[in-house]
């Protein structure tokens, strides 16, 4: 199972993106060399009844560029996938926060100093250089990852003030564009929570994050929703747990091998970045050597 996140050529420090060029390597060269099924037919078929080199497509976090993009190259390859979303963006347009963190940390100038300490946080980080301010993203977004939701929303309105407005370059979908997803052959709509947040590290409002996104999501494309993926992939007993008693599968970020039994509430996906189609196709063969060939492989990411 092939995990993607956006479909954009615009160079990010997560690896997000992957150019609209590279993409379509990626589905010309699995068209030829693998067979692209729906997710729920690879999680669901006995693996003696699927066909060789069995690859299902995924989508995390829902951006835009997810429909305006990537949805046409999957029609033109005739090629299946499921899209994993949140709610947090559907009434309004949002920004997540990493992509945030990026824009304002990573730009060219800031001011020499961040204090976050309005936010609540005892940080004081040095921002002048370009090394700082790279250094300065990622002790943020480390901590950032595993907070709640009223933190990062405080750090973020600080850090917004403190860099001058600016415009957001990517979103996710708005409800109106899940619709039209939904709406298409061969997509199938999963959750992704509702705030991104990590789930073990929010036990007390993960119940809500995990229901609030499920109701949102049924009520946009009206049917039944019952995949789910784990933001950043972060689960621990007590969420998967949960998760196991209300979704057939939950996507989890384990780095195994899967034969013919595995746990629905950790499923793991490869985590795709903006490889050339040789690349993907070297990583791939090396899961389908002779006497693997017919187990599922699958790694993921955020």
């Amino acid at each position: 199972m092939l995990l993607y996140h956006r479909i954009d050529g615009t160079p990010d420090v997560h690896g997000l993106g992957v150019s609209p060029e590279v993409f379509e390597s990626h589905l010309q060269w699995l068209r030829a060399n693998c067979h692209v099924i729906p997710i729920e037919v690879l999680l669901g078929t006995r693996i003696e009844e699927l066909p060789e080199r069995a690859v299902a497509l995924t989508f995390d976090d829902g951006y835009e560029d997810n429909l305006r993009v990537a949805v046409p190259l999957l029609q033109r390859f005739g090629c299946a996938a499921a899209f994993f979303l949140t709610t947090c963006g559907v009434r309004k347009a949002v920004e997540y926060w990493w992509d945030t963190l990026e824009r304002v940390l990573l730009q060219e100038a800031t001011p020499e100093i961040l204090d976050l300490s309005s936010a609540g946080v005892p940080l004081r980080l040095n921002t002048a250089t370009a090394d700082e301010r790279l250094a300065a993203h990622w002790q943020l977004h480390d901590r950032l990852v595993h907070t709640t939701l009223e933190s990062r929303e405080r750090v973020m309105k600080c850090l917004e003030s403190w860099a001058g407005s600016a415009t957001a370059r990517v979103r996710p979908m708005l409800a109106e564009e899940i619709e039209r997803l939904a709406a298409l052959p061969g997509i199938t709509v999963g959750a992704h929570t509702e705030n991104h947040l990590s789930l073990p590290d929010n036990a007390g409002t993960m119940v809500a994050e995990l229901s609030h996104c499920h109701a949102e999501l049924t009520r946009i494309v009206g049917r039944a929703v019952d995949l789910f993926a784990y933001p950043y992939g972060a689960v621990d007993r007590e969420t998967a747990a949960l998760v196991r008693r209300t979704w057939r599968f939950g996507m989890s970020c384990d780095d195994r091998m899967l034969g013919d039994s595995f746990d629905a509430a950790r499923v793991p996906r490869l985590d795709v970045k903006a490889w050339s189609a040789e690349e993907l196709g070297r990583r791939l063969s090396n899961l389908f050597e002779p006497g693997q060939s017919r187990q599922r492989a699958l790694t993921l990411g955020r």
